[in-house]
């Protein structure tokens, strides 16, 4: 395989659901990715990766869909054959492809969005009726000798 001189790819879009990745051809030639690998976890001793097949390029400013495998992705351009097992699937992880020398050409990080949470509000209010009060009536003034002390 020859060298190539202008690979300027980018990977534009990760998509943790669908488990696919979108490669874009951002240079001024079309870019033959025969041999190059799709690191799906790139990280240090995880491996998560596959070897493009022979034939598979991208045209100048043109972009591919790289599907793992793991979910059938109608529109995929290129299709791995993880099967039954989610590969995009940690919080935080990074994509990459590498050149078949192993030189990273594109990567990109991406964080899953946490669930989003209910959040409920709730307020206690404690409401009691309270009767009005009434109007006190003014009580006679009864003396001591009413009351029959004396």
């Amino acid at each position: 395989m020859l060298a190539q001189e202008d690979v300027s790819l980018t990977i534009t879009s990760v998509n943790s659901e669908e488990e696919y990745v979108v490669i874009k051809n951002e240079g001024s030639s079309t870019v033959d990715l025969s041999g190059y690998i799709m690191e799906f976890e790139y990280k240090p001793n995880v491996s998560q990766d596959k070897t493009f097949p022979s034939g598979t390029t991208i045209e100048t400013g043109q972009s591919i869909v790289v599907a793992s495998g793991a979910v059938d992705v109608a529109n995929a351009d290129v299709t791995f054959d993880y099967d039954d097992y989610e590969v995009i699937n940690n919080e935080s992880d990074q994509v990459a492809v590498l050149t078949p020398g192993g030189n990273v050409v594109a990567s990109a990080r991406y964080r899953l969005k946490p669930q989003k949470r209910l959040r409920l509000r709730t307020r206690l209010r404690l409401r009691t009726k309270l009767k009005p009060q009434s109007r006190r009536r003014r009580s006679k003034k009864t003396t001591v000798s009413e009351l029959g002390f004396f």
